[in-house]
Order: structure tokens, then sequence, then C-alpha cells
């Protein structure tokens, strides 16, 4: 399997409920300004999350508390400011601001820049992981879904990491769409396979990241017959996240992304279905 492959499947994983989450002690940053235990939050609460795109910050609604125990890989993440550290399960994702990126806890970098509610940056110091039997606790949050978790005092932006996912809104038409598919031979790949750069090569693509985290994709439009649905790519199954993509360059020198978007009319976008793609076209090699 190519590194790339490999990495993606990882990313897979880390999406199970249970698998990315924080110690209970780990404070929470509220919609009012205040803080509690991660282990005290409870439905309805309203928790402090921003659009680290847009930068855009507001209150959201804690829809769920996710519970898990068992032998964990916590990480012990400590920031410049005042000392403070939190710790997180290996595989949470840290939005990181000087890398412009979600980046799991496991693999954050001295000195990479953590962001607080009012933009500022606060330096990673030091990542110390170590194994034990915890419970750990996650929260899926509306809309935005991340939220603060306060290292020491200062609240630190991490991903709810929902593994939200969208079901076929055009179930009517897929026995069509698929038929035409089939009639022309095309199906869905994933990146590390010769018929990857066949497509890319051909124009835009349409990709998606499945369920179990795989990104495929096929060709958007074949000429003279017309466009290629999203639908096909799973065959209608649910996505986690959709849209199209030109990318220039091959196996051999490289891949560089031209454009993507997350637009998809069968697979309805997101705010972080665009994060999503960028993450798996990255972990394959590709970046925009």
């Amino acid at each position: 399997m190519a590194p790339g492959l490999e990495r993606a499947n990882s990313r897979a994983a880390a999406c199970k409920p249970g698998n990315n989450s924080f110690t209970g002690d780990t404070k929470v940053l509220l919609g009012d300004g205040s803080a509690k235990p991660i282990d005290q939050v409870r439905v309805g609460d309203e928790v402090t999350a921003t659009d680290p795109r847009t930068g855009i910050t507001g209150t959201r609604r804690g829809a769920a508390t996710v519970n898990d125990t068992g032998v964990k890989v916590l990480v012990d993440i400590t920031i410049d400011t005042g000392g403070g550290t939190v710790t997180a399960t290996d595989n949470h994702p840290m939005w990181v601001d000087s890398r412009h990126a979600w980046i799991a806890a496991e693999q954050l970098r001295t000195d990479d820049q953590l962001r607080d509610p009012a933009g500022d940056r606060h330096a990673v110091r030091r990542v110390v992981p170590r194994t034990e039997i915890a419970t750990v606790h996650n929260l899926a949050v509306d809309n935005l879904h991340t939220y603060y978790v306060l290292a020491g005092g200062t609240p630190v932006l991490a991903h709810n990491n929902a593994c939200e996912i969208f079901t076929n809104t055009m179930p009517d038409d897929l026995a069509e769409e698929l038929a035409i598919a089939d009639r022309l031979g095309v199906k869905p790949v994933t990146p590390g396979t010769a018929a990857f750069d066949d497509i890319i090569d051909s124009g835009i693509v349409k990709w998606a990241v499945r369920e179990d985290g795989i990104l495929v994709i096929v060709p958007k439009d074949i000429d003279g017959v017309g466009e290629i649905a999203h639908s096909v790519l799973t065959r209608g199954a649910p996505v986690r996240a959709a849209g199209e993509a030109s990318i220039g360059g091959n196996a051999q020198i490289g891949y560089f992304g031209l454009e993507i978007t997350n637009h998809s009319g069968h697979f309805l976008p997101s705010l972080e279905s665009l994060q999503i793609g960028l993450e798996a076209f990255a972990a394959a090699g590709v970046r925009f």
C-alpha cells in the first residue's frame, strides 16, 4: 500500500467515536466565557466555536457527548503561554494556525501555533505521549464542529471530529446514473493507482471521501456523453465530503492541486467538507 493511502486509512480509523477525545478534567470554554470540565458538559450547553478558515467565532449548542474507557495513547500538549497543558488522545485534531490545518495531537511540533478565540497564537513547547487506561470525553457541536479546550488558562481550538455523513439527495435518479456509468466503464479510483493519474489528466474530477475515510475520484465529464453523477463515487452510499477538483502532475513527478471545491448537488456540503477533502488529498500527496 502506498504511504499516502496508509495515512488516509489511519485517519478513517481515527474517526470512530471515542478515539478522539480529552481527559475528563479538561476544561471547555462555554458561550458565556466561563469554563467547565468536559465530563460535566451536557447536551444543550452552549460552547464557544470558531470556523478557522473565516475567523468567525460564536456560540454553538452541544448536540451530544461521547465517552469511552480503555487503553489510550494520551498526549500532553504544553504551550508557551503560562506553561499551560492540555491532554488529548493522540489522534484528536487541533487547529494549527501557522499551518492552516487540522493536525492530530501526536503530530504537533514545537513552535506550531495554536489559536484562541481572539485569533491570537500560542506556540507549542512540548508534546509528550503516554499510554494508560483512561476515560476520555468528546463533544458533538452543531454546525461549526469545533470548540475550545483550556491549556492551563488559555483556550485553544479543537475539532469535535463528529464524522458527520451526508446522504444522497437524489435517490430517485440513482439507477439511471449508475447505469450510464456502468455502460461507459466509469469506476471510482483511489490514489496510488495508474487509473488515478489517467483520470486527473483528463480534466476536472469529482471526488468524495467515503464513510471509511477513503478518497475516490471519477472524471466529471465524458466527451460526447455528458456529466458523471457524484453518486457514482459510492454507488449512492453516504459520504463524509464531496466536491470537484483540478489536479496536475502524476505519480512520477509529483502532484499539485490547482483548484478544489465542495460543490455537489447529490451530497450537500457542510462548513467542514472542504477541509476534509483537503486533508484526504494531502494524505495522498496532493496539496492545494
